[in-house]
């Protein structure tokens, strides 16, 4: 029994997932450099074939009248047009990266106001955040005052004793540990904030972060802000920043 104790104390104590303590290191351009080089290949393919889609209605055109080239036309006609679209959704694309290569990395920090799966063409996991916080200040972004250090305990490593004291009854209050004017000023913005507050930001994730975060508690996110390439997902545990690593930027 006291062995199946310990190893019971162990597992609560282990992390649930692979976080990282304290905010990480990351290389800001390297993604964006390397969508901007896969989208730039898709841009000239993708161009070239509507080129000679076009140059083939123009064939057909000439040689209009006969069913064959009715067919012919309308057909690669289509592609091109296509083909149109999609080079111009990649070229903006391509524009964002240009325009993110000259922004420095957003940092959007504030409360967690829900969790979303959701499947079809949007499909992935997804976070609705009320943000306190948006804009490239770092210290802005990751300052950690006396009250959310206080309730930021992460209350799943506190581990019971059996035959722990008894603590004496303390005098009956209502609400939590901290005063309501102390824990709403744990999340009031530190400085004037580049969006106004109120404002939803939704980021779509990776399941590690996903599974734990919940909702209500203040988290961070390191993105770029035109592609929205998420760099990494942080919450607060014990005082401290807790990150979750963006493993599949691209």
């Amino acid at each position: 029994m006291a062995a199946m104790n310990r190893l019971l104390s162990k597992k609560a104590q282990a992390p649930a997932s692979k976080a990282i303590q304290g905010l990480p290191n990351v290389n800001y351009y390297v993604p964006i450099l390397a969508t901007m080089g896969a989208t730039l290949l898709v841009i000239l393919v993708v161009g070239f074939l509507t080129l000679v889609a076009f140059g083939n209605v123009g064939m057909f055109w000439s040689e209009y009248g006969s069913a064959d080239t009715t067919g012919g036309i309308l057909f690669c006609g289509l592609l091109g047009i296509l083909g149109l679209v999609i080079t111009v959704y990649f070229l903006l694309a391509f524009i964002k990266g240009v325009r993110d290569l000259l922004t420095p990395m957003q940092y959007t920090r504030g409360t967690l106001a829900d969790k979303r799966t959701i499947g079809g063409r949007l499909v992935g996991n997804w976070l609705g955040i009320t943000p306190s916080y948006a804009g490239p200040n770092i210290d802005a972004a990751t300052t950690i005052t006396d009250e959310q250090s206080s309730v930021s305990a992460d209350r799943s490593r506190i581990v019971q004793t059996r035959n722990a004291p008894v603590a004496a009854p303390a005098p009956r209050r209502r609400g939590s540990y901290l005063s309501p004017e102390r824990v709403a000023a744990s999340f009031a913005p530190l400085v004037p904030p580049d969006v106004p507050p109120g404002d939803r930001a939704v980021f779509r994730v990776e399941g590690d972060s996903f599974e734990n975060l919940s909702p209500g508690e203040e988290v961070l996110v390191a993105h770029s802000r035109f592609l929205e390439h998420i760099y990494f997902v942080a919450h607060m545990r014990d005082g401290e920043w807790e990150s979750f690593r963006s493993k599949a930027l691209i």
